[in-house]
């Protein structure tokens, strides 16, 4: 089913409409909830809150058990050692989808801000000269 035109603007148009009527009843309006991630945040919030009140007045046991088996997956299944992979995977993408122009451009502003001749970590320490005097020797207990 296909909407037209004028039904796509009356919606978003009325999406704006309540948006704004629910930025205007926050009590506070902090820096994070300016950005878009911090309303998404707050959105989720409060969705979450509107489904989870119900259960927790009813089975508040429940869902404090569901909480912690929840818990206990994500520890026991450790997703956070799939990121490397992930990222590689969405990299690759990413890659495949830019022009090599714009990646040959961002490659070559890299390397043309880096410092020249190597950087300081690279670099071997040089003791010779730097101290005037003498390391004190160690304290040995006889």
């Amino acid at each position: 089913m296909k909407m037209s035109s004028d039904d796509a603007r009356r919606r978003l148009a009325e999406s704006r409409a309540r948006l704004q009527r629910w930025m205007a009843g926050r009590r506070t309006e902090t820096a994070v909830g300016a950005t878009p991630l911090g309303v998404a945040g707050a959105l989720a919030l409060d969705a979450g809150r509107e489904a989870l009140q119900p259960i927790a007045q009813r089975h508040p046991v429940a869902l404090v058990g569901a909480a912690a088996a929840g818990g206990a997956l994500l520890v026991l299944s450790r997703p956070w050692r799939l990121l490397p992979a992930v990222g590689a995977v969405l990299g690759r993408q990413l890659a495949a989808q830019l022009p090599p122009a714009l990646i040959l451009d961002t490659v070559q502003a890299w390397l043309a801000a880096m410092p020249r001749g190597g950087s300081q970590a690279d670099a071997a320490p040089s003791y010779s000269g730097e101290r005037k005097t003498p390391m004190p020797r160690p304290h040995r207990a006889a």
